[in-house]
């Protein structure tokens, strides 16, 4: 009974933990593929911009984080920022967003507007904020046009700095109580069979 308590608890604490780890990214771009543009084009890699422009710098004479790379300046180089979205539609379910946002390093503060699943989040940086991850968990239940983009608030070409950014997809919480359900099955077994020895 002991070993069949400790494998129940066992299994208990790797289902509660599973869940980030488990999580598949199903989209992830660092923009280190592509060659500078200022500003870039209307699409690059699995990108769109509409609107106006971004600029892929990093390895130009903007380069504010040399080690960083490339990255994107989200207020482009036409006095009108670009809405840059993922051509990528993503179908529905629960995710969790990841990239680093960073000032814009020449002297004001951006707001940048990230879209995702029907919900958005407003992020303020000043010019010396350095690049910082930022997170957050959506789900949604239809992948109608659900693409993910980020916008600059400006309009005069120095805008706040974007840099890796991922989607990963989570596993549904059926998922898990399955895979629970296997390891207290094994438990039992591996408990009959001590009684039986």
């Amino acid at each position: 009974m002991k070993v069949l308590s400790s494998l129940i608890l066992a299994a208990s604490i790797n289902a509660i933990g599973i869940g980030s780890a488990s999580a598949a990214v199903v989209f992830s771009d660092d923009f280190e593929s592509y060659s500078a543009a200022i500003p870039s084009a209307s699409s690059f890699g699995g990108w769109n911009v509409t609107g106006g422009t971004v600029d892929i710098i990093g390895d130009t004479p903007y380069d504010f984080f040399p080690s960083y790379g490339k990255y994107i300046d989200l207020d482009g180089s036409n006095s009108s920022p670009g809405l840059l979205s993922t051509n990528a539609i993503f179908a529905a379910g629960t995710y969790v967003i990841k990239f680093d946002l960073a000032g814009s390093q020449r002297g004001d503060s951006n707001l940048v507007t990230v879209n995702f699943g029907g919900q958005s989040w407003q992020y303020t940086l000043a010019s010396t904020d350095a690049f910082q991850q930022f997170s957050q968990t959506v789900s949604f239940a239809s992948a109608t046009n659900t693409a993910l983009s980020f916008q600059n608030g400006g309009g005069d070409n120095i805008g706040a700095l974007l840099d890796n950014v991922s989607v990963a997809l989570v596993p549904e919480p059926s998922t898990y109580g399955m895979m629970f359900g296997g390891l207290i099955m094994v438990a039992g077994l591996v408990a009959r069979k001590s009684r039986n020895v």
